[in-house]
């Protein structure tokens, strides 16, 4: 019978998984199972009479505490467990004592369960939640999680902001309970019945309780979070707001489109007008109607009683009319008009006079802006500001602000709670005798972030000896820096972890979020890639993880985390070989107890922006041009003069003067040439085009911008220059052409109102030192320095700060848009170069530009060669609507041997080819002609003869983007005007490639 038990015993514990030994008092294997074998790769013969120890714990001594030693020592029967490392994992080892018929410990049952995965699991879980945490923490987009009825579980602070209230606020409250709104609640709906995510980019949206916001534009994403059998039981909703870059798209528009066509498009806030000297009105834009409820002809024919009241309304509105009249600049004023519904608008007027060829002044236009909504923001604005003061004392975090003195300067209500002490005691007072009024055991971590100046989250358990609150708490260091990045006091606040619940599915939301986002560990190998990486990379997950993230910023920077510009904007390598433009914000990783365990990359694609960038920066070049163009026209004038004036000379002479006529000639040909050059420089410096750096001269450069503008400046304005450099860089010449006309334009704004000298000069300068700055690191090596000094009204520190910030500026609207220095900024930058400015007020300005020089490759001096004539008498066709031009490309051809005819149009080019394609060697066509133009006559002669040669011509540049107009080595292009030399030397180089 006793047989039999133990036999039904044995059988147990041959069926458990987890490890038993059967030990005695010594600790030696009396028997094991099944599970014991397998798990040591031994038999139970093998282990039996081995000391436990050296069996689990591959050792010769017994470890400092098990549960043997601890049921020896206290002989009762009680269990003893414990977790332990052993046989390369994790065990939960439980051991009960055997006892017998006197009482007395005879054995022990030991039983050994792998935790291993558990913990592993557990360790993920721990990380990924970090990882969460930290992502609800990124300022630049907005991340909720709701449940599958829309409730709120978690908002970040980005959300919480823009809607005026604190995170907590929406913890349990329904989504659409506050946010009504039929479409898109049927949206959510859609996702959690399919199961499908959704995203929708600009999506407009009005805030319920903040109607003085307007509509405010939206991309937003919707993912569904899964359980296990698949059912969608949660959102992940993450917002980026983009309305700022949906005006950027109408502001870019407006300085694209210009002046009337443009307002009247816009219609919502702006209308154009115009009146005679008499005042009276004699053009309104459509955008009346939007704006005031009126029709045009209405307010032309009555706008006069729509007036209020208002004195502003009476002598200033006609005063400022007639400075207008009389061409003196005026600011904008405002006027009182009431809405056809009766309510009272405020519209915000600017007005220029039109002048004839005389002078005259022969009507007055202006640009309304209808400003009621903005004043009435405002005012609500200013309110709001009043109670935010408050509004501190009513957040549930513990907010303080602590100087460079480690002084209190403000806390709220929830500090002084949490301290125990009074407003009185806290203001003013140590933070570290507040924080540790009995000094410090060991150093506080938080303690050394403030000291250290140093951004940093730090978790706190409740038996943290910093911890002064009793329950776990995160601590958020931020150092405020001032303009200069210089630090000038520490914003800390201290929140209770305690009440947020666990969030189950860390790792999937991860992957859900919208935006790209990677984590390292801390030697910048990949730990994670979410799936907003794989979609702006192209990149999969499985090909990134374990590599450097350096890899994908080859030509790129990556920010430091937790420095005063943990922010930046770099290149991303992708999949498809195109460098990604993103903004990159970067935090650290940290463990719970403290210590820096990675990284975490946030990336925001930029390419739109940088698109939206592009295209302002051409407007501001058109803008230059216009300040110009009063000069352009002088020197476009004196050329002609000098063309009609020898060309008379040269009908006056008799037919044997040829020595005179020769030299009436050559005039009028340099005269051309001028003209030429300067259609050249006009062109080079507007045209819009990729940018191509290529090694130049800057002293040519500079010499060809001083040149346009001595004759665009008033002769109040003495230029000076002194270019001491020969030097080579490597740069986009347009992009010099355009910075050095923006500082002289900036200087002659500067001096416009009292004349000066504009001061230009051109060095070579060797630094020595690597020079770092806020903004600027330059390494050692060869520059070349360009100072452009004026004498004109100066600046102030303030002014100074902010002086290459896009839209700031100190003039008035007429004169700039404030896009000028920040261009040339960006120039500078984007040539691995250095700008500086210096001024005083009232003492004049120089700003000064550091380029990096390059070592000059051997100048090659071209000779021009005497063109070729012709050798087989081709035949060739030439078209062209202006006879002169035709008549003389047709003289120079027929001269040099080719069998030529002209034509006037491309219909009769048309007719004559398509008689006898076959017999034509060459055509050469102008491109600009009408009813039928250049680029349409070569693809009807190329839909026949794809082999002939063509030589298209115009005054401005290729055509480019045709699609009419098949890309071969026999189409080339000819830039007008077209010299003998040039005609001919294009011409044979064509027949000789077709041969």
């Amino acid at each position: 019978m006793k047989m039999e038990q133990f036999v039904d015993w044995e059988r147990v514990i041959q069926s458990i998984s987890d490890l038993v030994m059967i030990l005695d008092l010594d600790q030696r294997i009396i028997a094991v199972n099944s599970a014991t074998e397998k798990a040591t790769g031994k038999t139970e013969k093998e282990l039996v009479g081995h000391y436990c120890f050296e069996v689990f714990h591959c050792s010769p001594y017994p470890p400092a505490v098990c549960p043997h030693q601890k049921i020896l020592k206290s002989m009762s029967p009680k269990t003893e467990d414990m977790v332990m490392e052993a046989l390369n994992g994790q065990y939960l080892v439980t051991e009960t004592p055997i006892f017998d018929h006197q009482g007395h410990i005879v054995r022990t049952v030991c039983i050994a369960k792998d935790i291993t995965e558990r913990k592993t699991i557990e360790k993920n879980y721990k990380e990924s939640s970090e990882i969460l945490d930290k992502i609800f923490l990124v300022p630049h987009f907005m991340v909720v999680l709701l449940d599958n009825n829309f409730n709120f579980i978690r908002v970040n602070r980005a959300y919480a902001e823009t809607s005026n209230h604190a995170p907590d606020f929406f913890v349990g409250k329904n989504h659409f309970a506050l946010y009504p709104h039929q479409e898109n609640e049927a949206i959510f709906r859609q996702v959690v019945a399919t199961g499908e995510p959704f995203t929708v980019f600009a999506k407009p949206f009005e805030y319920p309780e903040q109607p003085e916001r307007g509509i405010t534009y939206w991309d937003w994403s919707l993912y569904p979070i899964k359980d296990a059998s698949g059912d969608v039981d949660g959102l992940l909703f993450t917002l980026i707001e983009v309305t700022e870059r949906k005006r950027s798209e109408v502001i870019r528009q407006a300085e694209e489109g210009k002046y009337r066509r443009l307002v009247e498009n816009i219609g919502s806030e702006y209308f154009l007008y115009s009146h005679d000297t008499g005042g009276v009105l004699t053009y309104v834009s459509p955008s009346i109607t939007d704006i005031l409820g009126y029709s045009q002809q209405e307010f032309l024919t009555s706008f006069d009683q729509y007036m209020t009241d208002n004195p502003k309304n009476k002598p200033d509105v006609r005063h400022t009319e007639l400075s207008s009249i009389k061409e003196i600049k005026q600011r904008h004023y405002e006027v009182e008009i009431y809405h056809r519904n009766g309510s009272v608008h405020t519209l915000e007027v600017i007005e220029e006079p039109v002048f004839d060829n005389k002078g005259k002044v022969v009507s007055v236009e202006g640009i309304a802006h209808d400003v009621s909504e903005q004043r009435r923001v405002a005012a609500e604005l200013l309110a709001k500001e009043m109670q935010w003061a408050n509004a501190m004392d009513f957040i549930d975090d513990a907010i303080y602000l602590v100087d460079l003195d480690d002084k209190v300067k403000v806390a709220n209500k929830a500090f002084c709670r949490l301290v125990g002490l009074t407003p009185e005691q806290v203001i003013g007072h140590d933070i570290a005798q507040i924080i540790h009024p009995q000094g410090e055991a060991v150093p506080c971590s938080v303690c050394l972030a403030r000291q250290e100046r140093r951004d940093a989250v730090i978790a706190m358990d409740t038996d943290n000896p910093s911890n002064p609150s009793g329950h776990p708490i995160q601590v958020m260091v931020n150092i405020i820096r001032d303009q200069e990045g210089a630090p000038n006091s520490v914003l800390m606040g201290i929140r209770d972890m305690s009440p947020w619940a666990e969030i189950q599915k860390q790792g999937q939301i991860f992957n859900q979020i919208h935006e790209a986002v990677i984590t390292t560990d801390t030697h910048g190998t990949i730990t994670s890639w979410n799936a907003g990486a794989e979609k702006l990379t192209g990149f999969m997950a499985d090909e990134q993880l374990g590599s450097p993230i350096a890899r994908l910023f080859e030509k790129g920077e990556l920010p430091v985390a937790n420095t005063s510009a943990p922010e930046m904007e770099s290149l991303l390598k992708s999949n498809s070989g195109v460098d990604i433009p993103v903004l990159i914000s970067a935090s650290r990783l940290q463990s719970v107890l403290g210590e820096t365990s990675g990284k975490i990359y946030c990336l925001m694609d930029l390419t739109e922006n940088k698109k939206v960038e592009e295209k302002f920066r051409q407007s501001q070049k058109m803008e230059s041009i216009g300040t110009l163009a009063g000069g352009i026209a002088h020197d476009f004038n004196n050329i002609l003069n000098a063309i009609i004036g020898y060309t008379d000379l040269a009908m006056m002479r008799d037919k044997d003067q040829t020595v005179g006529l020769h030299d009436d000639l050559r005039q009028v040909r340099l005269a051309g040439e001028r003209a030429t050059d300067l259609v050249r420089q006009i062109l080079t410096f507007s045209r819009k085009k990729q940018k191509e750096k290529t090694p130049i001269q800057i002293s040519l450069v500079i010499k060809e911008a001083l040149k346009l503008l001595r004759a665009s400046l008033p002769s109040t304005i003495e230029i000076r220059q002194e270019i001491n450099s020969q030097g080579v860089i490597l740069a986009d010449s347009t992009e010099m052409h355009q910075l050095i006309m923006n500082l002289c334009t900036n200087a002659f704004h500067a001096m416009m109102d009292r004349g000066g000298v504009l001061d230009v000069s051109l060095k070579e300068m060797v630094i020595a030192h690597q020079i770092f700055d806020s903004d600027t690191e330059l390494p050692p090596g060869n520059y070349v320095v360009l100072s452009v000094r004026d004498t004109g009204c100066g600046m102030d520190k303030d002014t100074m700060l902010k002086i290459f910030d896009p839209y700031f500026t100190t003039k008035t609207p007429e004169r700039g848009t404030g896009l000028g220095l920040a261009v040339v900024h960006g120039i500078v930058k984007g040539h691995h170069g250095k700008i500086t400015v210096s001024s005083e007020l009232g003492h004049g300005a120089i700003f000064t530009v550091y380029l990096p020089l390059i070592v000059e490759d051997e100048t090659l001096t071209v000779i021009e060669e005497v063109p070729p004539r012709s050798r087989k008498h081709e035949r060739v066709m030439v078209v062209d609507d202006e006879s002169a031009i035709r008549d003389l490309n047709s003289y120079f051809l027929d001269q040099a041997g080719y069998r030529v005819e002209s034509f006037a149009n491309g219909f009769e080019a048309w007719n004559a080819f398509a008689l006898s394609p076959g017999e034509w060697d060459l055509l050469i066509t102008d491109q600009t002609m009408p009813e039928m133009t250049g680029e349409q006559l070569i693809a009807k002669v190329q839909a026949i003869r794809p082999d002939l040669p063509i030589i298209l011509c115009s005054g401005y540049s290729p055509i480019t983007g045709s699609t009419q107009i098949p890309k071969t080595k026999l189409t080339t292009f000819l830039e007008k005007p077209v010299t003998r030399n040039k005609l001919l030397s294009q011409v044979a180089k064509a027949l000789m490639e077709k041969s």
